[in-house]
C-alpha cells in the first residue's frame, strides 16, 4: 500500500490481511491497526481492507 502525505512524499507500507469466509461475506482482518472490513468476495473485501487502512493511516498523520 502505498499513501502519499505532505509535501508529495509517499510513503509504502506493508500490512498482514487476514480473510476468511464467515456465512455470505468475506471478512479482511488488519492485525497490526485492528482494522476489520468485509464484502461480497474476497477482492471485495481486500480492496476495502486497503481502503479503511489507508483512511485510518491518513487521519493518523492528520492527527500528528
Amino acid at each position: 500500500m502505498e499513501l502519499e502525505v505532505k509535501d508529495g512524499k509517499v510513503i509504502r507500507l506493508g500490512l498482514a490481511v487476514i480473510c476468511r469466509k464467515e456465512g455470505d461475506a468475506f471478512v479482511a482482518f488488519v492485525p497490526t491497526l485492528d482494522l476489520a472490513t468485509h464484502g461480497e468476495n474476497f477482492e471485495d473485501a481486500l480492496a476495502a481492507s486497503k481502503t479503511a487502512a489507508k483512511a485510518f493511516i491518513e487521519q493518523l498523520i492528520q492527527m500528528g
